[in-house]
């Protein structure tokens, strides 16, 4: 779906297939295989949405820092970090990332080993031990002051990172 605007008014919304991805419970790589579908936008914003809800506060009335990306393709990321009291969350997202997709795999992505060196620098004190709550996968910082964009945005072009999710965290397949 090319659509400049989600959903593209212009047309009739076919709500039930939208209904239908909610429930979608294929796994990131048959996502990302069919991506075209819409699937993969539906499941992070779902994912986001129900992170938000979980922690409103730290999204409605936490500091945004931005953090530095260092390495190879620092150009082609973008993060920040929110915190409010003791909650925290940084997002890392790919941007102007056309150059690395590699084109033969028609995925809308970059293969992790192409990020090479690149990370996001993290503040002092920050935990090392991480959960993306969109893919579910634990992520580990390197010496607690730096996250590999190669061990972050692994399915996805977006993470975000928390220390811990609350409720119940979603597995690798949501």
């Amino acid at each position: 779906d090319f659509s400049m605007v989600d959903p593209d008014n212009r047309r009739p919304v076919d709500f039930e297939r939208l209904r239908t991805l909610l429930d979608d419970d294929r796994s990131w790589s048959e996502r990302l295989a069919g991506w075209q579908d819409g699937g993969v936008k539906q499941a992070v914003i779902r994912h986001v949405l129900r992170y938000r809800g979980l922690r409103a506060s730290l999204f409605r009335e936490g500091a945004y820092e931005p953090l530095t990306l260092a390495g190879s393709h620092a150009r082609s990321g973008l993060a920040y970090i929110r915190r409010h009291q003791a909650e925290t969350a940084v997002v890392l997202v790919s941007r102007l990332a056309a150059p690395l997709l590699r084109h033969e795999s028609g995925l809308p992505r970059v293969s992790p080993e192409l990020w090479k060196d690149t990370a996001t620098l993290l503040p002092p004190g920050s935990p090392s031990e991480w959960v993306d709550v969109v893919t579910g996968r634990r992520v580990s910082a390197r010496d607690k002051d730096a996250m590999r964009a190669l061990d972050t945005l692994t399915e996805v072009a977006v993470a975000i990172l928390a220390p811990e999710y609350p409720g119940r965290a979603p597995d690798a397949a949501q």
